[in-house]
């Protein structure tokens, strides 16, 4: 059913649910209660704007969708490599718009597998650090060696691209000295660093002592490379064991460490009691990253939350972690990191695409690159093929099918455009009459909804008030509105009532200052 009214200054309303062909539109193919889109454009004019709150429920199959209003242009680019675009602004894609692709070889194995050598067994516990002043990747991890306890020590590799990497010199940058009734004495492992507002990088890693256990230790360096530690030996340490009783009473390890945004540092470890191999994961904060409050468990038990990697971004706390013999991901809201979402039962990384790797997959280390997507960095093992640990490397592509929900709004000077439940992005507009989609590749809107405020009219302006200036307006990915899109020529359409259910364009600035608005509601037929 097709409405028409005249109202006065009011919020006005245009609902389109396609179930028919919506008038107001202009473009694209409507079949199955949806607007289709096949690298083409559709276009829905509203005449002068003073302001508008939009909803568009959409989904993109393949490529990339925009959205024009005025002259900017929002985007979810689809592509390898893409991301989601408004002016100069840019986010990643939210999980659940996301798939992990990953590289057919181990990145790095274990080196001279002599039973004396410092990582002649495994290569494992992989920890990875950014440095901006010297456009470096840092890639710490664990070597372990073949004979007696397995001794562990860390080791550097550095890389000026994040994918060929070379074994500092000066390896491992923490040592042992093989005295078991040292604090860390038999392991140095499971690294974590972050570096503070004033430079200074942190390691916290995990310390065993013989018969004692693993707790969690601090080192300090200038630079990455040159590290001094701090232990029980000088009274200190970062994260010490539990009571008995408690969830972490026989070991703290494989910690990661975050500062937020308000200064406050968070670390996760993996805590154990008795005889258990994996337990609860447990959560510290401190001020300063020196003094630790344990904030007690976050998690019910083993594989939750376990080794797991926590990254800041729009969409909140995004956390990756090894669920058994996989690598799965969970989400916290900014302001609490210690109620978490977990989806254990639906892994983003699952191990056996090669036979190094048939065996399991853990322990992984993600970052956030620029361009919005996601790195991880990780340990395989195999027990039919090699027989020990390596590092692999995994990347992120946005993946389209997913449905999504792009929420615009416009105050007259500020143009929102957000995703799903994230954040918008923004940019100043200046001016807007109506919307444009265009895809590039397939897309399908399900539901587009708009209420807006109609600009007033002088009844002596007669510009015209199409929205996008007579011509279609061109999106960012190069397509533009069909040709029979463009509204009509306000200086020769005659200004006249429109006839009742008529369901005419409103036409020029003259019609608009009859009608003071147009809505039209394209109601759902049951």
């Amino acid at each position: 059913m097709l409405l028409l009214a005249l109202t006065s200054a009011r919020a006005e309303t245009h609902t389109a649910t396609f179930d028919v062909a919506d008038e107001g539109w202009v473009g694209g193919e409507v079949s199955e209660g949806l607007l289709h889109l096949d690298d083409q454009s559709a276009a829905l004019d509203l005449g002068g704007l003073a302001s508008f709150e939009a909803l568009a429920k959409v989904r993109v199959v393949d490529g990339a969708l925009s959205v024009t209003v005025g002259e900017q242009t929002w985007t979810a680019d689809y592509g390898a490599g893409g991301a989601i675009t408004l002016g100069e602004g840019l986010q990643g894609f939210p999980h659940g718009h996301r798939a992990w692709q990953t590289e057919a070889d181990p990145i790095l194995t274990p080196k001279d597998a002599d039973a004396g050598y410092w990582e002649g067994s495994h290569t494992l516990h992989s920890e990875v650090q950014y440095d901006e002043a010297s456009a470096t990747w840092f890639l710490y991890w664990t070597g372990s060696m073949r004979e007696g306890y397995g001794y562990r020590q860390i080791g550097l590799a550095t890389s000026p691209d994040g994918e060929t990497w070379t074994r500092y010199s000066g390896n491992p940058v923490l040592t042992i000295d093989y005295d078991l009734s040292s604090v860390d004495g038999v392991h140095k492992h499971m690294p974590t660093v972050t570096v503070d507002e004033a430079g200074a990088w942190h390691m916290f890693y995990a310390c065993y002592q013989n018969g004692i256990g693993n707790r969690i230790c601090h080192a300090t360096s200038p630079d990455g490379y040159a590290w001094t530690t701090y232990d029980v030996e000088d009274g200190y340490v970062a994260v010490d064991l539990g009571e008995p009783d408690e969830f972490d009473g026989a070991s703290a390890r494989e910690p990661d460490v975050s500062i937020a945004e308000d200064g406050t540092w968070y670390l996760f470890y993996a805590g154990t009691k008795g005889d258990e191999h994996y337990g609860p994961t447990g959560l510290s904060r401190s001020e300063d990253g020196w003094a630790w409050e344990k904030l007690g468990a976050v998690s019910a038990g083993e594989s939750e939350l376990q080794g797991g990697s926590v990254v800041q971004s729009e969409w909140g706390l995004e956390q990756w972690y090894q669920c058994w013999d996989a690598i799965c991901f969970a989400e916290a809201s900014a302001d609490d990191w210690t109620d978490w979402t977990l989806y254990g039962e639906d892994p983003v990384l699952t191990k056996g695409w090669a036979g190094w790797n048939d065996g399991y997959i853990q322990a992984p280390t993600v970052w956030r690159a620029g361009d919005g997507g996601y790195h991880m960095w990780f340990n395989a093992f195999s027990y039919s093929s090699t027989g020990y640990e390596v590092l692999a490397h995994a990347w992120t592509e946005p993946e389209p099918g997913a449905e999504l929900e792009v929420h615009l709004s416009w105050d007259g000077e500020t143009l929102g455009v957000g995703f799903d439940d994230g954040p918008p992005l923004e940019v100043a507009l200046a001016s807007a009459t109506g919307f444009q989609l265009s895809a590039l590749g397939s897309a399908e809107i399900e539901e587009f909804s708009v209420t807006y405020e109609p600009l007033p009219v002088d009844p002596g302006d007669s510009a015209d008030t199409g929205p996008f200036d007579s011509e279609p307006q061109e999106s960012g990915l190069d397509e533009s509105a069909p040709e029979d899109s463009e509204p009509a020529d306000s200086d020769e359409a005659p200004i006249a009532e429109p006839e009742p259910g008529c369901g005419c364009a409103s036409g020029g600035a003259g019609s608009a200052a009859l009608l003071l608005g147009l809505v039209l509601l394209v109601r759902r037929r049951r």
